[in-house]
């Protein structure tokens, strides 16, 4: 007899703790199945309805860093070539000495060197002067 109520305890706590575990697997299953449909309804046309104004917000921001970056894309493209060339924005546009030979050029490589390595003119400035100053 006590080998039955033993076993028949064992089953109940047995049924309890699986209908424990069913339903917190139930609960798991569900929580997922609402982050897939909130997923898919997020990138439906009824999510899009509801979030218009975020949607047509990021486009925008999308299109004006689009046009800002072609922008100083040609300007940054634009600078290269004069500098290539060794001329300066006024010349270009004011088209006086464009087929006289510019007497400052240095040649391709020695156009870029001097804009990125210029020589060091002595300064002007006495530093034992300003130290005095103060």
């Amino acid at each position: 007899i006590r080998k039955r109520k033993r076993k028949r305890k064992r089953k109940r706590k047995e049924n309890r703790e699986n209908k424990e575990n069913k339903e917190k697997r139930e609960k798991r299953e569900e929580k997922i199945l609402k982050k897939k449909e909130a997923f898919h309804y997020s990138y439906s046309l009824a999510g899009f309805a509801e979030n218009r104004g975020a949607f047509i917000v990021s486009w925008m921001v999308g299109l004006l860093s689009t046009i800002a970056t072609v922008m100083v894309g040609a300007l940054v493209f634009w600078t290269s070539y004069l500098i290539s060339v060794g001329r300066t924005t006024y010349e270009k546009i004011k088209l006086e000495k464009q087929f006289t030979p510019n007497p400052f050029t240095r040649g391709f490589f020695g156009n870029w060197f001097y804009v990125c390595c210029p020589p060091q003119y002595p300064s002007y400035i006495n530093p034992r002067y300003v130290i005095e100053d103060l």
